[in-house]
Formats: C-alpha cells, sequence, structure tokens
C-alpha cells in the first residue's frame, strides 16, 4: 500500500518538538548528500536561531510532510517587500522519490500568492536541478541565489494565511462587519494565531476563520468564522475541515 503524504501549515513553529524536527530531517539530508555529520551543539544553535527568527519577524510561514504523524520534509521562509524567501526545504532521503519536495513548494507558493509576486531563495549546490525544474532561475548566471515569478492564481480554494496583507484585511473587515463583529488582524500576526481564507471563483476572498489559543489545554480552538451569506454551508464546513487538520 503506498504511504500517504500529508502536507500541512505549521503555524505554531514553537510547538513541542517542531524545531526538533525540522533539525533531524536537515540533519540525516546533510549526511546522507553531503556526507557532514551535524552535532548536538549544532542543534542546540540551530534551535536558537529559529527562535530568533520567530519572535522577530512579523511573516515566518512553514509547511510540513506527513506520512503515519511523522515529519519526513519541511519547507520555512519570511516575507519582505512582495517576495517570499524561502530559507530551509528538506526532505528525508529516504523519501525523496515520493515529491515530497515539490508538494512542499507548491503548497508554500500558493500560500505566498496571497501577498508576494516571487519567491527567491539560495540552493545548495546539488539541489539546484531541483529548483531549476519547478521554474527557478539563478539571478546572476553561475550564481546560487535563485527566484521565480509567482504565477499561480487562486481560485475555489482554502488557504493558510501567515501574513495579513491590506487586502486580505479590507476582504475580512467587511466580511466580520456583515456579522455585526470585528476582524482582530493584530491578535492574529502578533500571537502567530491560525487562519485560513476562501477564494472563491474569481479569486475574491469570500470567508475566512481564525483560532484562539487555550493555553490550559495547549490546543487551538476556533475563534471566528464569516463567509459570504451567498456562499453554500458546504464552503463551511471546508474552512472549518481544513483549520481543524493543521499543525498547531
Amino acid at each position: 500500500m503506498a504511504q500517504e503524504v500529508s502536507i500541512l501549515p505549521v503555524f505554531n513553529q514553537a510547538a513541542t518538538n517542531v524545531w526538533r524536527d525540522f533539525f533531524n530531517i536537515r540533519k540525516a539530508c546533510m549526511s546522507a548528500i553531503y556526507n557532514y555529520n551535524l552535532q548536538k551543539s549544532d542543534c542546540e544553535n540551530e534551535i536558537k536561531e529559529y527562535k530568533y527568527n520567530w519572535e522577530k519577524k512579523n511573516f515566518n510561514f512553514a509547511f510540513a510532510a506527513y506520512i503515519h504523524n511523522r515529519m519526513v520534509g519541511f519547507i520555512q521562509g519570511d516575507s519582505s517587500m512582495n517576495t517570499a524567501y524561502i530559507r530551509n526545504l528538506y526532505v528525508r532521503p529516504e523519501y525523496t522519490l515520493k515529491r515530497i519536495g515539490y508538494k512542499l513548494l507548491q503548497r508554500s507558493e500558493q500560500a505566498c500568492a496571497l501577498f508576494a509576486s516571487d519567491m527567491e531563495l539560495i540552493s545548495l549546490v546539488r539541489a539546484q536541478p531541483f529548483y531549476e525544474k519547478y521554474g527557478f532561475r539563478p539571478l546572476l548566471a553561475g550564481q546560487n541565489y535563485y527566484a521565480k515569478a509567482i504565477q499561480w492564481r487562486p481560485s475555489c480554494v482554502i488557504l493558510p494565511v501567515f501574513y495579513i496583507s491590506e487586502k486580505i484585511e479590507s476582504a475580512c473587515n467587511k466580511l466580520a462587519k456583515s456579522y455585526g463583529e470585528t476582524f482582530n488582524k493584530e491578535n492574529v500576526e502578533s500571537l502567530h494565531i491560525p487562519m485560513f481564507v476562501y477564494l472563491d471563483e474569481n479569486s475574491d476572498i469570500s470567508g475566512f476563520i481564525t483560532g484562539e489559543l487555550d493555553t490550559k489545554k495547549k490546543i487551538c480552538k476556533i475563534s471566528q468564522i464569516c463567509m459570504d451569506k451567498n456562499k453554500s454551508y458546504f464552503t463551511k464546513q471546508r474552512l472549518i475541515k481544513e483549520f481543524n487538520s493543521m499543525v498547531y
């Protein structure tokens, strides 16, 4: 039986073991591909760096690939000035033939299409053919700094929101107002609260869902869901299902 791969957004990268899973996947890749063995001290230093970036940056996105609840790959990055920067993309060597890297890139590009016009990254030497196959090109010939224009136009799809652009804020304010509610942008961004939006056939945001952290149970539950009242009940259920399947 083929092993099913789930690609899920990771909103709370500071959750238990997430950064350690990131490191262990990277460690396995560096050992298998480059014969370079990362040490325990490297792990602690990288976790400190993850924590620093997590606390200081306004936007910090991640997706993880899971097989039977085990993380086997991840992508992580940040954004500035309409550009999404991929900082890490690794897949355990034993799963490289399952196209997990492509799936992680695809999901990230789809999410970043909400606010960014292009993606950039610095590629390791042996990963360059992989990125080139996906459409990335070096900014200068012979260099390892790659870029790709985001051309995907989302429609009839639910996407995770890691950064709230003016367009997203305006649409969500309008939807919340139709319910006599308010949309709390600051809470979502400062606390890394999970959020998803539904984009209709015209690529317009016609629904959103946000979470609320239950510190005692260490879980995230739904705090607000607002839909265009012309949309079907099924669309609302899709938003709820997507929210409940995330990693937090």
